[in-house]
């Protein structure tokens, strides 16, 4: 049969569109608590306090973690830096669950992919500078000389303790062969200028004032690395830098022009 439909009829056909509506506003509902639930789980909203860990306060990591602090402190995010020796030390704070430490600054090399599981990397930022000063009337350059030395190789817990570790095992230098103390900075500087180590390997700015010191002093040698090439291929997160003559201090033509070596090849400063 045709024709007009029943009140009943118009009655449950108004029934079914108002459940239909009332159900998809409740699936709607349930959708969007499981939408916002799984972005909150993937996707967790920013913190509003992070602890980074950096390194002594007359460092250059502390002195980044400062720029830090200012660009996050800007955004509403309350930062508190975290004082230590150095990066090996960093990196065991943020493996650590009680250590409160979010965000950890450290030097390439120190850690793989085997020892830092869990941990994610945000980058590369800037390169630093490996400087081994010297006293001795011969000429350094080569880690292997100075086998039989007394060498400054950074604080326990230090990122350059790991790394001067790591490069003088591979030239066949430990502590059976070389007297290796553990000062690091401007301690290893006063060390070296008060005869009471003969080398010093260290990881400055080149901004640093020490730093300008030692370059300046004629008393003290820069190592110009020979096996620099051999290093980086051994170690494949250092890279080969050289220093041009007169980089430094062009008045005073620091550092000096590189000699060749008794062999005839020239030798480029790492």
């Amino acid at each position: 049969m045709s024709g007009k439909p029943t009140r009943f009829a118009r009655s449950m056909e108004q029934l079914s569109f108002g459940r239909v509506l009332t159900l998809s506003a409740a699936g709607l509902g349930l959708l969007a608590i499981v939408l916002w639930y799984s972005v909150a789980l993937i996707v967790p909203p920013p913190q509003k306090e992070v602890v980074i860990a950096t390194g002594v306060e007359s460092g250059g990591y502390h002195a980044f973690g400062k720029l830090y602090e200012q660009m996050l402190e800007a955004q509403g995010i309350r930062v508190r830096l975290r004082t230590t020796a150095g990066a090996s030390e960093n990196l065991a704070q943020i493996h650590d669950a009680k250590s409160g430490v979010n965000v950890a600054l450290v030097q390439g090399g120190i850690a793989d992919a085997g020892t830092a599981k869990g941990v994610v990397s945000l980058g590369r930022m800037f390169y630093e500078p490996l400087w081994v000063f010297y006293k001795s009337d011969a000429t350094f350059d080569q880690l292997g000389h100075l086998k039989g030395h007394r060498i400054a190789i950074g604080a326990e817990g230090s990122g350059t303790r790991t790394l001067d570790l790591a490069l003088l095992r591979a030239a066949g230098i430990d502590a059976t062969n070389a007297t290796l103390v553990p000062l690091s900075g401007e301690t290893a500087v006063d060390a070296l200028n008060g005869g009471t180590v003969d080398a010093v390997m260290l990881i400055f700015a080149p901004e640093a004032p020490a730093l300008q010191k030692l370059l300046h002093d004629s008393s003290i040698k820069l190592m110009s690395m020979s096996q620099a090439d051999a290093l980086v291929s051994i170690y494949p997160y250092l890279n080969h830098v050289v220093l041009p003559e007169g980089v430094t201090d062009l008045a005073q033509n620091i550092p000096p022009p590189r000699r060749p070596r008794r062999s005839g090849s020239g030798i480029d400063r790492g």
